[in-house]
């Protein structure tokens, strides 16, 4: 067995490893991707099968509401990966103080940003709902408010979820 996980080291340095990174490095970087968008698809699927059976009102109210918190969630992820890129350069640089500096603007940034998000979400989901989605049917609207306050509050904690994976790095 040992003989098998040293073939396998030597392709994998063989063929993946650079002067910048090693081919171990690569995956530690990876797997907290992979688990993130597994874990995405999965909760996506999980959340549309337990609502269909609740009712064609509630998987309309989830099927509206999604596409918004789906855009929230790629825009504060996308704010919080430029952010790790940030960190990770003054990391590569080997400058602490500057890693240490950028790491809690970066986290301070992320955090306050979908805080804000999620407070603003939280008291004008009505209207936001009513702007986006006015002509829905009000049963499907009065769901889409619950489900959008769930989305909301929720929004910091999924987006805090990248600096869990990035500290693994």
């Amino acid at each position: 067995m040992t003989a098998l996980f040293d073939r396998a080291d030597r392709f994998m340095t063989r063929h993946f490893t650079r002067p910048s990174i090693t081919w171990r490095q690569s995956v530690t970087i990876v797997i907290p991707l992979i688990a993130e968008n597994l874990f995405s698809t999965l909760f996506g699927l999980l959340n549309t099968g337990m609502i269909s059976a609740s009712g064609v009102a509630s998987l309309s109210a989830v099927s509206l509401v999604d596409t918004l918190n789906t855009f929230l969630f790629v825009f504060y992820s996308g704010i919080a990966t430029g952010a790790c890129v940030v960190v990770a350069n003054y990391r590569g640089r080997g400058s602490e103080a500057k890693l240490h500096e950028a790491m809690v603007q970066a986290v301070t940034s992320v955090t306050l940003f979908t805080v804000v998000t999620a407070v603003f979400v939280i008291i004008f989901n009505g209207q936001l709902l009513n702007m986006l989605f006015g002509a829905a049917e009000p049963d499907v609207m009065e769901r889409a408010k619950l489900y959008m306050l769930g989305g909301a509050v929720t929004l910091p904690q999924s987006v805090q979820m990248k600096w869990v994976c990035g500290a693994v790095l």
